[in-house]
């Protein structure tokens, strides 16, 4: 299943040489400033945050610079002579970026008169922002590298782990503790099987599972099915290698959200000691645990380790953690039949009032011939933390809209909440307040906080856009934990 990044890049290849017509300005850069990003491993490269900032405001000084230097008369813009100023600093540095994807995407869905309502989201609407990653959603800044798979799934690897990405892209990421995910809950794969009295094999899906996911198989044979339980005959071969995928939709497409494989063997299966762990989430992070075996089986005896350092014996467990994250949850007994029991799960608690789910909201609004979409989201990752509010203007002609220029106010108000010390819970909230007004077609404004933060539960932030003086829209944006 490909992801909405591999979509873009798909979209960049074909879409965006096909306009090479449209001739690149050439802008002077410094070349201290210059020097600030290099490529490393395919990836942009940054030193440190203090670097990422000064060139970002640079970038931006000069996108904005050359904005106002155009000219204000015009109300239509040429979508894909947009962004000259990053587009001739990608050129210079050599790489393809994901703001050139997102906007070969816009540039696409336009020509081929798609409605701005109907369009594609861009995975980071700050187009000075997107023009750091590479096409794949890469940025390499001192130690750590930021990997946005979509625009809900996104991730932060610590320690110069350069090898994490393939974990990633094969879905082995979750045991890796250099990983961290950002995107709210997601599922876990993983499953049990055993062979039946009539030689069939049954396979159940023992991993974690969200709401509006699908389980996906594969048995190895060319066979495939849908469903959490599954009963499979085989033939011929004694060994086979099933995998089982979490499906989710994104944008009208299903995505393989993780995946794990195992190989089979009918002539060493000893799979006969089969024990769900069933949760029961409390309130403020206390979770019950109880073991459900399957054939008539029960545990007589059970060792819990809870993944945060601390143990027990008892056969159905409660505990209280006391971060707002997933761990590694494992457990091994003995059944009342003799045989003997290993399992493991990612327990995800998010019981407190903050979690780091990604909140977004992206609506389009309609007034005479123009139509403006925005979009509201929050990254609150580590080093470029910000809330954004992206606003784009657009006029329809010959039953296509084209981006227009207007004069777009953009507002953000509301609170966002720093972390504890343990960066377990936010308990210090942070007031933002930020407008910004510009006679363009577009208008990114965005808050930043430069580190990690949360956001807390029905306490909203709010985003209000002015078009030509008249507010066109009110957004409110808060975060699910669940």
């Amino acid at each position: 299943m490909k992801s909405k990044t591999t979509n873009f890049l798909l979209v960049f290849i074909t879409v965006l040489l096909a306009h090479l017509h449209t001739q690149a300005q050439v802008f002077s850069f410094e070349a201290a400033e210059l020097a600030k990003l290099s490529i490393r491993a395919g990836i942009p490269y940054l030193q440190d945050s203090t670097e990422f900032e000064t060139l970002y405001r640079y970038l931006n000084n000069m996108e904005q610079e050359n904005v106002s230097n155009s000219e204000r008369g015009q109300s239509d813009e040429d979508c894909n002579s947009i962004n000259p100023v990053l587009k001739s600093f990608e050129n210079t540095k050599g790489y393809n970026s994901l703001r050139s994807v997102q906007l070969a995407l816009e540039c696409s869905e336009l020509s081929n008169g798609i409605s701005p309502e109907k369009m594609s989201p861009p995975i980071i609407g700050d187009p000075v922002l997107a023009s750091f990653f590479n096409s794949r959603g890469q940025l390499w800044i001192g130690e750590t590298i930021f990997y946005i798979k979509a625009s809900d799934r996104i991730f932060v690897i610590s320690n110069n782990d350069f090898k994490a990405i393939e974990s990633i892209d094969d879905y082995s990421y979750q045991g890796n503790p250099n990983v961290v995910f950002f995107g709210g809950d997601v599922g876990k794969a993983d499953f049990e099987y055993y062979t039946q009295e009539d030689g069939s094999v049954n396979f159940l899906f023992n991993g974690v599972l969200q709401s509006g996911q699908e389980v996906f198989w594969e048995f190895g044979d060319g066979n495939t099915a849908n469903g959490q339980s599954i009963n499979h005959s085989y033939s011929g071969a004694s060994e086979y290698t099933v995998c089982v995928s979490i499906l989710s939709e994104e944008n009208g497409e299903m995505v393989t959200i993780d995946k794990a494989c195992k190989t089979i063997s009918f002539e060493t299966d000893t799979q006969n000691c089969i024990f769900l762990i069933k949760k029961d989430q409390q309130e403020d992070g206390k979770v019950c645990f109880k073991l459900k075996g399957l054939g008539g089986k029960y545990a007589i005896s059970a060792n819990w380790n809870f993944g945060d350092g601390t143990t027990s014996d008892e056969l159905t467990p409660c505990h209280d953690y006391y971060c707002n994250k997933s761990y590694l949850l494992s457990v091994n007994g003995k059944a009342n039949t003799g045989c003997t029991f290993n399992r493991s799960r990612i327990v995800r608690v998010t019981t407190f009032d903050c979690c780091d789910a990604l909140a977004s909201k992206s609506e389009t609004v309609l007034f005479g011939e123009y139509m403006i979409k925005v979009h509201l989201y929050q990254l609150p990752l580590p080093i470029i933390g910000r809330t954004i509010v992206s606003t784009r203007h657009y006029k329809r002609r010959n039953n296509k809209y084209r981006r227009s220029k207007a004069l777009i106010k953009n507002t953000i108000n509301g609170n966002i909440y720093m972390s504890d010390e343990q960066d377990c819970k936010c308990e210090h909230p942070l007031y933002m307040n930020q407008v910004e007004q510009k006679y363009k077609s577009w208008l990114i404004t965005n808050y930043k906080v430069g580190h990690f933060f949360q956001a807390k539960r029905e306490d909203l932030w709010y985003g209000k856009v002015y078009i030509n003086g008249s507010l066109r829209y009110t957004g409110t944006v808060d975060t699910s934990c669940n």
